[in-house]
């Protein structure tokens, strides 16, 4: 284990966070954002995760072959991503529906 890289590690982890990165999944790269860093974002992707949670939609994008991702709520979706919440909200009847898989998506 190299102590000197894990230091670096930590560092420039640090300086992520302060510029919008929540967390880092070392295995998939894909890299958890605050919703405001997607908000005004193109080419994004909601996918329902299910109806039990209480943030049901993750926004997501991939950005030179990395995912960006936030997970919100119903609310959050409406306000700040009303042109997703259309295709998921709106358009699609979700009662009654199992998608708990992440078989739903829609992309704008």
């Amino acid at each position: 284990m190299n102590i000197e890289k894990i230091k670096e590690f930590i560092a420039i982890r640090n300086d992520l966070y302060e510029t919008g990165v929540i967390g880092l999944d070392l295995h998939s790269d894909s890299v958890h954002v605050k919703k405001t860093i997607l908000v005004d974002s193109p080419d994004l992707q909601v996918e329902f995760l299910g109806d039990d949670l209480e943030r049901p939609f993750e926004v997501s994008k991939v950005c030179d072959g990395i995912k960006l991702f936030c997970v919100v709520t119903n609310e959050e979706m409406a306000e700040l991503f009303p042109r997703l919440s259309g295709y998921m909200i709106e358009d699609v009847d979700l009662s009654g529906s199992d998608l708990s898989g992440g078989e739903e998506h829609a992309t704008a």
